[in-house]
């Protein structure tokens, strides 16, 4: 009857390891876009380096998502906090697609990128990121619980 806290078999294998691989990847490859966008005009993006940055990104969080999706398992403890995982990453892929759609030199109708809507943008898929980071440590960890983990909210709800 105490309150001590149970520990669970921690969740290993190569999956988790290339998902926590390509966390770290996708935070130093947008911390890096970042960097080199910051002191360009609109028009300056047109170039073909940034648009494939952009789609290098989105590239990566794919990938994540598939290995998260081959963690999951619907008889696991942690199938629960694996989809919260899963739901904070699932759309973020579209944001760096069509900024890249729209930046690329090669299109046709081009549009340019709004600074303000773009780091908007941006802020939202760091917080994700590192939520799913965290969720992905702690279940490295052992720990199936997400109550000391803090959801993003500057972007869509999670369901």
């Amino acid at each position: 009857m105490g309150s001590k806290k149970k520990i669970y078999e921690p969740l290993v294998g190569p999956h988790m390891e290339q998902a926590l691989v390509l966390c770290d990847e996708i935070m130093t490859g947008m911390k890096k876009f970042k960097k080199d966008i910051h002191f360009l005009d609109s028009n300056q993006l047109f170039e073909n380096k940034y648009s494939k940055a952009l789609l290098l990104i989105a590239n990566k969080i794919d990938e994540l998502n598939f290995h998260i999706r081959q963690l999951m398992d619907p008889k696991s403890i942690y199938f629960n906090i694996l989809r919260l995982a899963l739901l904070s990453i699932g759309n973020l892929p579209n944001i760096f697609i069509i900024t890249a759609h729209y930046i690329d030199p090669k299109q046709k109708h081009k549009r340019l990128l709004n600074q303000n809507a773009f780091a908007y943008e941006y802020a939202v898929a760091k917080q994700n990121i590192q939520y799913t980071s965290e969720i992905l440590n702690n279940v490295t960890n052992g720990d199936p619980s997400c109550r000391c983990l803090i959801k993003p909210t500057l972007g869509r709800k999670l369901r």
